[in-house]
């Protein structure tokens, strides 16, 4: 029913990739349903509260709640196939996290410990382990090159660091010590594959961190 849905409302030919991950998902989280922000007065009102700070909410970003996963109007709109099966990948990290720390204790350690901005310890753990995810699936459907590359990680260094999640987390080094742990992660499920390093490589030399640049270097010899 799941596929059905999803077939229906948003990628009638999603087959090859969304069909086996949702397949999956029927027999490991049952539970979980997926609904449309833009159809919940709820998730309406969330967006207006967070105009200032995350303008996208309801445009672009995905939210779960206990084991509701709420897509924006961009699921229906410009994402493919392998985007759905991405954000579906790192939505089901945050049901597994709040199945863990049950969904009332993990909402409060996400939303306010130690800080509801600025530091946000257990948020950026959180999504840490999430974002995580989602690189591993950029990397597994659009290949390495997808990940290695500036602009993901400037992308990335802006969810922790901006205020889309309340300035979680903007300490360079610490962040750059866990993009290259996902990337050589994701490096060993690909070991025959080689991207370009080249503009990273530059990036991270320039940024001021050359322990970093030797890292990425040290990843892909």
């Amino acid at each position: 029913m799941l596929l059905a849905a999803l077939q229906e409302t948003l990628c009638p030919h999603c087959d090859k990739i969304l069909a086996p991950l949702v397949a999956n998902l029927a027999q490991t989280h049952p539970e979980v349903e997926i609904r449309f922000k833009k159809e919940s007065a709820f998730m309406r009102g969330i967006g207006f509260c967070l105009t200032w700070i995350c303008p996208l909410f309801l445009s672009q970003y995905a939210t779960t709640i206990g084991s509701i996963i709420w897509l924006p109007t961009a699921a229906g709109s410009s994402w493919s196939e392998a985007d759905l099966a991405i954000v579906l990948r790192h939505e089901i990290v945050h049901v597994d996290q709040s199945k863990k720390w049950t969904p009332l204790l993990y909402a409060f350690l996400y939303l306010f410990i130690p800080l509801p901005f600025m530091l946000s310890w257990f948020r950026a753990r959180f999504e840490s382990e999430a974002y995580r995810e989602t690189l591993l699936a950029s990397a597994e459907y659009y290949g390495l090159d997808a990940i290695v590359c500036p602009s993901t990680y400037l992308e990335l260094f802006e969810v922790f660091r901006g205020p889309s999640y309340g300035w979680m987390w903007p300490f360079r080094s610490s962040f750059n010590n866990w993009f290259l742990d996902v990337i050589q992660e994701a490096a060993l499920r690909k070991p025959k594959e080689r991207p370009n390093i080249t503009g990273l490589l530059q990036f991270l030399t320039m940024s001021g961190d050359p322990t970093a640049a030797e890292r990425l270097l040290s990843i892909f010899n």
